[in-house]
């Protein structure tokens, strides 16, 4: 599949329907008797036969058409209101029409649909255009580096005729502009978790970020494992001690012009490969194990693009980066760890690593005093029990930012289910010989994680644990999750900062 170099522009001539160029268009459903169908040839100057408008109506999906009166390739997808439609609907469609496309023509015109039919579902007119340039972006992603005979990337452009939109092209232009930067830092993301783990250990996933980073107004502060020592990070270097792959400790700190704005921390797990160490896993999908840092990648991708789009909010990211590997030098199960804090951890087993180094960063979290903690981490398998994989497990001492971040969940299509913190479990995690011990049984797993990280969060500070572990995973859900690590994460905290900010 050919993907490209992409140039996304507005029509400010609104000259769709002379265009010679391969189109898309939209039919929102109206009524049966195919008035829209007709509504939009007129617009497009396009003659369909009957039987063309027929199989469009009743196959609600995208259908290339030739018309009688012109050679262009047009592309038709029927949109139909109904109960099952999302808000994802343009994103989704627009990601598999971009993906699948493979076309002679390198400019493509999208006749976008009026906002008024969909007020129902969109916030606003703004983040109903901003979906349809997501799904370029998500549509246009490839990971095919390590592939001999990848070809370069061909370029694309874009014309987007939005002349039913309220919105001026400065704005719509300024849409597409914001939109860009936060899917290029989506797109980082994702390559960091798609690299294989003999690429990306500790030391080059610092060293990507600093890339990433050196032309923007975010501060990079590495921590080697002589710095991890001295701050007594024991718990990173415990999970880190097994593999030739030293680990790290990686702060980006973002601050905008606003000198009153509220700070946040974000902290990412980055385990970069996760054989269970001592506690080894089955070999079937270990592969996917290399994905274990999706949740650094995003706290990572977070900052570039709150950068980019100028969030008005301060944010800092603290991010964890080991490998866990079995040798001699590796943490062994019933190891005793006294972490950053001071608190104890007796090791149950090496397999549930990620908490051991999150609570270091959590503790160093704390000491900023921010206004509030967020933790982002492929956590637990018991949370995919729960949820399956269409969704995060988010856990929070602070209902209204819980509410916030379940409304981003729906906006975004990056859904979030809150999950309890109940005292009660506190008494599971209990050791006989320690403070707290890293595991203890089966049941209740994501809960009894959570409620491990919180025991190292200051309790006068708010705190979300958002638990990816099944949606960062390759899933059905869209288009444009079914292949790759996804990226979860990205969108829904980004949108989720700006809210709050």
């Amino acid at each position: 599949m050919m993907k490209y170099r992409i140039n996304i522009k507005i029509d400010e001539k609104k000259n769709l329907a002379n265009s010679s160029a391969e189109l898309l268009a939209f039919i929102v459903e109206n009524d049966k008797n195919g008035d829209k169908v007709n509504e939009i040839s007129n617009k497009l100057n396009i003659l369909l036969t009957p039987t063309q408008k027929k199989i469009l109506i009743d196959e609600g999906k995208l259908t290339v058409l030739k018309p009688v009166n012109k050679p262009e390739i047009i592309n038709l997808i029927y949109v139909k209101r109904d109960r099952k439609f999302r808000n994802d609907f343009f994103r989704n469609n627009l990601a598999k029409y971009i993906a699948e496309r493979n076309s002679i023509y390198n400019e493509l015109f999208i006749a976008l649909p009026n906002y008024q039919d969909f007020t129902n579902f969109f916030e606003s007119e703004s983040y109903f255009y901003q979906t349809f340039i997501e799904g370029i972006y998500y549509g246009n992603y490839e990971f095919d580096k390590y592939k001999s005979e990848a070809r370069e990337k061909k370029p694309l452009n874009l014309i987007l005729g939005a002349d039913e939109s309220s919105l001026s092209n400065k704005v719509l232009a300024k849409i597409i502009e914001s939109t860009t930067h936060l899917m290029d830092a989506l797109d980082f993301a994702r390559d960091l978790q798609n690299e294989p783990a003999n690429v990306i250990t500790p030391e080059t996933f610092c060293l990507a970020v600093k890339s990433k980073c050196s032309h923007a107004n975010i501060k990079v502060t590495v921590w080697d494992e002589n710095d991890l020592k001295r701050k007594k990070l024991n718990g990173i270097l415990a999970v880190g001690g097994g593999s030739i792959n030293s680990p790290r400790l990686l702060k980006m700190q973002y601050s905008p012009k606003s000198v009153n704005s509220k700070h946040i921390v974000i902290v990412g797990k980055g385990i970069t490969f996760d054989t269970g160490g001592i506690s080894i896993k089955p070999a079937a999908d270990m592969w996917e194990m290399k994905g274990d840092m999706a949740g650094a990648s995003i706290a990572a991708s977070i900052l570039v693009a709150a950068e980019r789009i100028n969030l008005p909010i301060k944010l800092t990211a603290l991010i964890p980066l080991a490998e866990n590997m079995p040798s001699g030098s590796a943490f062994r199960p019933g190891d005793i760890i006294t972490t950053a804090s001071g608190k104890t951890v007796e090791i149950d087993n090496t397999d549930a690593e990620g908490r051991i180094i999150l609570v270091d960063a959590l503790h160093l979290a704390t000491i900023e005093k921010p206004d509030l903690i967020i933790d982002i981490a492929t956590l637990t398998g018991a949370i995919t029990v729960a949820l399956g994989l269409y969704a995060a497990g988010i856990f929070s001492t602070n209902e209204d930012y819980a509410k916030k971040l379940y409304t981003s969940g729906i906006k975004t299509y990056e859904y979030v289910w809150q999950m309890p913190l109940w005292d009660e479990y506190d008494k599971l995690i209990k050791s006989e010989v320690a403070d707290l011990t890293n595991l203890s049984g089966r049941l209740g797993g994501a809960i009894k994680a959570a409620k491990f990280l919180q025991h190292f969060v200051d309790e006068n500070i708010p705190w979300i644990h958002v638990d990816i572990a099944g949606p960062s995973s390759p899933h059905d859900l869209t288009n444009y999750t079914k292949k790759y690590m996804t990226g979860y994460g990205h969108r829904l905290l980004v949108d989720f900062l700006s809210q709050i900010s």
